[in-house]
């Protein structure tokens, strides 16, 4: 078999397709020579494959007709990209007065605020509640009761103690005015109701956050107003296209179209203009 032998331009592809860990274990003047090494084992590898007629297996074929469908919807879709990225991406703009605008209107968001970490304990009834907040009252382990009582089994395991932090407005009013109310860190609140059970909280830390200047979140106040004007750019324009093209849905395949499906689930045929 004719082999064209080793290019540069094989030696920088082989590069490309090894893996971050691999080229960081290996010296910049020597990743060209394994590479390289790779190339020639590979082909070795390749002659031998060739001969034993692996490209005619049912194994091989199938993987050949995955990729061949990959590269035909990547191609599609670069197109795609290409489309959006001229008649949307490049004539979004963004004013000051707009990240402005934004800013003020999330003041609640950046401004000052404070957070607060909390545990619970939950059990079914009030009656429970109402003797644990009295045990806890006189000074029981509020750790080893949680780890013992609380039906929540996702804290429970961790002494009740509850992901992360919050802010005033992030909770529903009942849990809010329960644990916003507590005066110092270890404080225990009387039990409150929800669906889940009947909750005794303890808090567990307070943190005063400093509000957030302008210059501070416009980078995020860009990006977030930049994907909003791109979702509303794009919905509009294929509002606008969708009249010149007639659309058919097959139901059958809606919902489960397989990659060896040769019929397609949706047919979209423009309606002005030919295509064969």
């Amino acid at each position: 078999m004719y082999f064209k032998g080793i290019t540069k331009t094989d030696i920088e592809t082989g590069l490309s397709n090894l893996s971050p860990d691999v080229i960081s274990r290996i010296p910049q003047d020597q990743q060209a020579q394994v590479a390289l090494q790779q190339l020639i084992q590979n082909e070795i590898f390749y002659q031998e494959a060739v001969k034993n007629k692996l490209e005619t297996s049912e194994t091989y074929q199938q993987f050949i007709n995955r990729l061949e469908q990959q590269f035909e919807f990547q191609k599609k879709q670069a197109l795609v990209d290409l489309y959006i990225k001229e008649n949307v991406d490049d004539k979004i703009k963004l004013s000051d007065q707009e990240i402005v605008a934004a800013f003020d209107s999330n003041k609640s968001i950046f401004g000052a605020h404070q957070q607060r970490s909390v545990s619970h304990i939950v059990v079914k009834t009030e009656k429970e509640a109402d003797s644990l907040y009295n045990r806890l009252r006189k000074g029981a382990n509020f750790e080893k009761l949680a780890k013992n009582k609380s039906i929540d089994t996702s804290t429970a395991e961790n002494g009740g103690k509850i992901q992360g932090s919050f802010r005033k407005e992030s909770l529903n009013e009942e849990f809010s005015n329960a644990i916003f109310s507590l005066k110092k860190v270890g404080s225990i609140s009387k039990p409150i109701n929800s669906p889940a059970g009947f909750h005794v909280f303890k808090l567990d830390s307070i943190e005063d956050i400093k509000g957030k200047t302008l210059e501070e979140v416009k980078p995020m106040l860009e990006n977030q107003l930049y994907v909003n004007k791109r979702t509303q750019e794009i919905n509009s324009l294929i509002a606008s296209l969708k009249d010149s093209y007639e659309i058919s849905e097959n139901e059958e395949l809606k919902s489960a179209a397989s990659p060896e499906d040769q019929q397609s689930a949706t047919e979209t045929k423009s309606s002005s203009s030919d295509t064969n």
